[in-house]
């Protein structure tokens, strides 16, 4: 066996462990989409009140718990979100209501614009 028939096997070999480890990978995703279908439906039936088993009813419950930690985060959201006609105090111009122009006569700079924090 000659040098490049070596070199010729070895990337055949190489060529061959990517595509398992390929193949292995995409039945991990399909095995983990089809898993996390089935808890979306337990889930389902327990948030319609179906019995479902103690261990499962646990893990269902927690999750409810985040759910329901989401929904106030995004309440929170947006309650802190700038009402219309505006983002922070700043128009379409880009200017803050401070900055429109206006001088009051004194050589002092316009506070900073409304945080959006």
């Amino acid at each position: 066996m000659g040098f490049l028939d070596k070199v010729q096997e070895t990337i055949k070999t190489a060529t061959d462990q990517t595509k398992t480890k390929a193949q292995e990978a995409q039945f991990k995703r399909e095995r983990n989409a089809r898993l996390k279908d089935l808890g979306e439906q337990v889930y389902g039936l327990f948030l319609a009140g179906n019995p479902v088993d103690e261990q499962i009813a646990s893990v269902c419950r927690e999750i409810a718990e985040i759910d329901r930690k989401i929904a106030d985060a995004e309440s929170q959201s947006q309650a802190a979100r700038p009402g219309p006609g505006g983002s922070c105090g700043i128009s379409e111009s880009g200017e803050t209501p401070q900055s429109s122009g206006e001088t009051s006569g004194q050589d002092v700079p316009p506070p900073p614009p409304p945080s959006c924090a």
